[in-house]
């Protein structure tokens, strides 16, 4: 974070761009999700205040406001050591991870903690799985 006097900047929030722009946080909300409901001079100040503060939406906290993580899983039923072993594997994942990192999507690979047995009885439930998860890389 950069210093301001001495003292941490906190990143600006939307109810920064509301008081800038002269509107309510709903307005500022409805305006960054794609304007409806919001008159054009409130949009355009909305927008200025984004400029101008340098807001820019917390993904964390539009996951916790909405319930969705916006991620992709990938879930490998195979033997762990297949990942590493098997090109196939490496290959999918990358080409994978590369498309998702275009739209900011990260992915999330979940492989079984042990094999489940497939001839276990009727109802019973597979093992739970390991993750892993992370931000796609930049290739």
């Amino acid at each position: 974070m950069s210093t301001e006097r001495g003292r941490e900047r906190r990143r600006p929030t939307i109810h920064d761009v509301a008081a800038l722009a002269g509107v309510s946080r709903g307005t500022v909300s409805r305006a960054l999700n794609g304007g409806r409901n919001v008159s054009p001079a409130a949009l355009e100040a909305v927008r200025k205040a984004v400029r101008t503060t340098g807001y820019v939406a917390n993904p964390a906290a539009r996951s916790l406001v909405t319930q969705r993580a916006q991620s992709m899983a990938f879930v490998l039923t195979e033997p762990q050591r297949r990942l590493f072993v098997d090109p196939n594997f490496s290959i999918l994942l990358q080409g994978c991870t590369q498309e998702l990192a275009e739209h900011d999507v990260p992915p999330l690979l979940m492989t079984p903690a042990r094999m489940w047995n497939a001839s276990a009885p009727a109802g019973s439930s597979p093992p739970a799985t390991a993750g892993l998860a992370g931000g796609p890389r930049p290739t």
